[in-house]
């Protein structure tokens, strides 16, 4: 049981999404807005992917292959894309690091 759970964890972990923008709101608060694509897209049952105040595990490959850190997803389940609102901890965080290389318009 425990290996199906994994294997399946790891095929949802390979779709890549598409980051539509980056918002900087105060000095240490960004929000990513993600397309509804990959692990996001409505399920063929009609439900929705998530419900709210669920989380999901971000990793940025960019920044670190391993590290994946747990988000809020800030958005409703029937909008049109998925928001994510991030606070930047320490500078030289991981989360500081992601701001950096979004803000950057690097491509994901």
């Amino acid at each position: 049981m425990y290996a199906a759970e994994r294997i399946v964890t790891i095929r949802r972990t390979r779709k890549p999404v598409t980051l539509l923008s980056v918002t900087s709101m105060k000095p240490n608060v960004f929000s990513l807005e993600i397309e509804k694509s990959g692990p996001f897209e409505m399920k063929t049952n009609g439900r929705e992917p998530y419900f709210e105040g669920q989380y999901c595990f971000i990793n940025c490959p960019h920044l670190s292959q391993f590290q994946w850190h747990p988000f809020t997803i800030s958005s409703a389940p029937s909008d049109k894309t998925v928001t994510f609102h991030i606070r930047k901890s320490i500078p030289g965080s991981w989360t500081d690091e992601l701001h950096e290389y979004v803000a950057n318009g690097i491509e994901y």
